[in-house]
């Protein structure tokens, strides 16, 4: 869209559609272009393993910075920069998880290759006495859907993580979350070398800078220590716009729903940008800008936990203040959680008739959102 609009276009990072890099080795990358955009080198191309962020953020900072600060502003530009930590705590439970030689055959079936995996913050930190304590809502929430306990207890491939800290004791999940913590200071240093040069070299003042991410972690909350639920912790993101003199730069909205579908109708609204696409998502613009109070009444996410079974699927239904999820497969597969009064969805009121109405409401935004898209589903 940008690019037919006269922008200039470029990916820089981490891209992991289907790959993770396209700029690999010849020999291990099968994908070395991205539509619609030129792609920054940033690394040595001929270095065999792309894994860590530490081994990969720097010197995608260093190149972006460079690139910047060479631009020659002939055209305008469209930047997105994709960053791979704090991504790599992924990493942490399938390290600890690697504790015998027979063990360790799983990474060379886990990634195709074999690589010893390093620690990804350079340090271990059982070894350290001053460790993040646990949040209020670490324990796994009463009533919790079959789906979830399955996924805890026997994927073994994708999700793996999730089994692997089934075992941590409170001090192995205060570790987790130092190095949860640790991964996400290392990717706010280069973030704040980038911002340097984009106002070092004066794109700040008209430029609009857009900071999100794909997904969270589960943080130690429910004993979670993955993505692949419908638990706060994993599905909501940062969310943080920048354009000086148009957004409010101390406006927080915590109350509105939004989702990663309005970042391009938005920036497309910004731009000026017409198209006829019917983007799922809106343009967060009349919310920037105060023009109204809110754009949608619910927000639908979807989740698909396990490749081996696609059929595994789970959906949440999130309006103003409450929370409704169902999945595919296993008993008690339904969820409904007060977030005004229970943040930490840690009380289960799906069983509780007092709110069978507020429940099916939930249950027609859901068919309404599959009814729109022609959606096909197992869950009932």
């Amino acid at each position: 869209i940008f690019r037919g609009e006269g922008y200039e276009t470029v990916w820089a990072g981490k891209w992991h559609l289907p790959e993770s890099y396209p700029q690999r080795s010849a020999a291990k990358s099968k994908h070395k272009m991205i539509q619609g955009f030129d792609v920054l080198p940033f690394w040595n191309s001929e270095k065999e393993h792309w894994i860590l962020g530490a081994e990969t953020d720097r010197p995608l900072t260093e190149s972006v910075v460079n690139f910047i600060k060479n631009y020659d502003k002939s055209k305008p530009l469209f930047l997105a920069v994709s960053y791979h930590n704090p991504h790599d705590i992924c990493f942490h439970p399938r390290k600890n998880g690697w504790v015998s030689k027979d063990d360790s055959l799983l990474e060379i079936r886990f990634f195709g290759f074999d690589y010893k995996l390093p620690d990804p913050i350079g340090i271990h930190p059982d070894e350290l006495e001053n460790l993040p304590p646990l949040p209020e809502n670490h324990s796994i929430a009463l009533n919790e859907p079959e789906f979830i306990t399955d996924k805890r207890l026997r994927h073994n491939t994708y999700g793996l993580e999730t089994m692997l800290a089934n075992k941590y004791s409170d001090k192995e999940w205060k570790s987790y979350l130092y190095s949860y913590y640790r991964l996400t200071e290392m990717v706010d240093i280069e973030i704040g070398k980038l911002l340097k040069a984009i106002e070092d070299s004066g794109f700040n003042k008209n430029t609009i800078i857009l900071f999100t991410s794909d997904h969270g972690d589960g943080a130690s909350a429910h004993k979670w220590a993955a993505k692949l639920s419908l638990y706060e912790e994993s599905v909501n993101v940062p969310f943080i716009m920048v354009y000086p003199g148009h957004i409010d730069p101390g406006l927080v909205d915590d109350t509105n729903l939004v989702s990663l579908a309005d970042i391009v109708p938005t920036m497309c609204d910004y731009a000026g940008i017409s198209t006829e696409i019917p983007f799922a998502g809106k343009s967060l613009r009349p919310l920037l800008e105060k023009e109204t109070e809110s754009i949608r009444d619910y927000l639908i996410t979807e989740l698909a936990d396990y490749k081996p079974d696609t059929t595994r699927i789970g959906f949440m239904v999130l309006s103003e203040k409450f929370k409704f999820t169902v999945f595919s497969h296993g008993k008690n597969n339904r969820q409904f959680f007060d977030l005004a009064s229970d943040p930490g969805e840690m009380n289960n009121l799906a069983a509780d008739s007092s709110y069978n109405q507020l429940i099916r409401k939930h249950e027609e935004f859901l068919k309404n959102w599959q009814m729109q898209r022609d959606f096909v589903t197992h869950v009932q």
